[in-house]
């Protein structure tokens, strides 16, 4: 079994994975979902993953969606998701990302660096993830973030939120 950090790059468009990959392999293993509901399958199918790279607008279910559901099944699973985005049509996914912690959402197409920094920090914030050697279970050797600050942004009603900016 590999040391390296397990990503699950979730994106409808294999142009985008390919690139995404490229950029990360060298650092991590890169396993790849062409939407949602396959993400989902694999987590509830007992997959295993350090980070989740997810594109928010996909068929069948996008972002936003697959967050509120691994936020119910793998609340610390969660926390350590980064949204791409070349942009957001839907007026509620506009407001969803809005709401996102800086450092969570990166613009399509994203650089090497700026990915690699997005995922060091989300990696920093919950410390060194490791595997024990008979476990395919992640554990984390820092204190999770607050789940129940998942929920509440998984549920209930959106709340209206200034648009974030693309910044370049």
């Amino acid at each position: 079994m590999s040391s390296r950090p397990r990503i699950l790059l979730v994106d409808d468009k294999a142009a985008t994975r390919t690139a995404v990959a490229r950029m990360l392999k060298s650092k991590y293993e890169i396993y790849e979902s062409d939407d949602g509901s396959a993400a989902l399958a694999r987590i509830k199918g007992g997959e295993r993953f350090d980070l989740i790279l997810m594109d928010v607008e996909m068929p069948i279910v996008n972002g936003p969606e697959a967050y509120r559901r691994i936020a119910i099944m793998e609340p610390e699973l969660a926390e350590r998701i980064v949204f791409l985005t070349g942009g957001a049509r839907d007026p509620d996914i506009q407001e969803w990302l809005g709401r996102l912690e800086p450092g969570r959402l990166l613009w399509k197409p994203v650089g090497a660096a700026e990915l690699r920094e997005a995922l060091e920090r989300i990696e920093g914030k919950i410390g060194r993830i490791s595997r024990g050697p008979s476990s395919n279970k992640i554990r984390a050797d820092a204190p999770k973030g607050s789940v129940g600050k998942i929920k509440a942004a998984s549920s209930g009603k959106i709340q209206k939120a200034e648009p974030s900016k693309r910044t370049r």
